[in-house]
């Protein structure tokens, strides 16, 4: 049991630092090859519009982990209210932690796409550090969600099955 913790313990952070210098990089990136404004940063497509999508898609991000966590629960209890067998109910929880991690990777591709949307607005060109992309709440959304699906898919949905 211990071994399993210190590699599951080991494995998130791996996978915590990967997805944060990807991250960085990205941004760097979008920073330094924006094109410019592309609206008048108001309205249905001003940066209020996407600073509320990255919130939602965050928010429904933790609603679908709920919803699979909650079915996960009810297959691994394995008690009289499941009327699936052992094999089949494996299958289905590796399977919820692959659902899990796909969904992760695409609400984390929405909210790739509401930043870089953000950063196309930002009327002024100014220098970004690392420091400051740190200081972003995208960027601990983005590892969050990738570190919790990954975790989820690969430590804890093997292990249950």
């Amino acid at each position: 049991m211990i071994d399993w913790i210190v590699t599951a313990g080991v494995g998130v952070g791996v996978v915590g630092v990967i997805t944060l210098l990807v991250w960085i990089g990205a941004m760097l990136l979008l920073l330094k090859f924006r094109l410019g404004a592309k609206g008048d940063g108001n309205g249905p497509t001003g940066e209020d519009y996407h600073n509320n999508a990255i919130y939602r898609d965050f928010s429904f991000f933790y609603k679908v982990t709920l919803a699979i966590i909650t079915g996960v629960a009810l297959l691994a209890c394995k008690t009289e209210c499941t009327s699936i067998d052992g094999a089949a109910a494996g299958m289905l929880i590796r399977l919820a932690g692959y659902l899990l991690f796909g969904s992760g990777l695409l609400f984390s591709f929405f909210i790739f796409a509401h930043q870089k949307s953000k950063i196309e607005r930002w009327e002024k060109k100014e220098e970004h550090q690392v420091c400051q992309i740190l200081m972003w709440q995208e960027t601990w959304m983005v590892v969050a969600i990738v570190v919790i699906s990954a975790t989820f898919a690969f430590g804890v949905a093997p292990y249950l099955a």
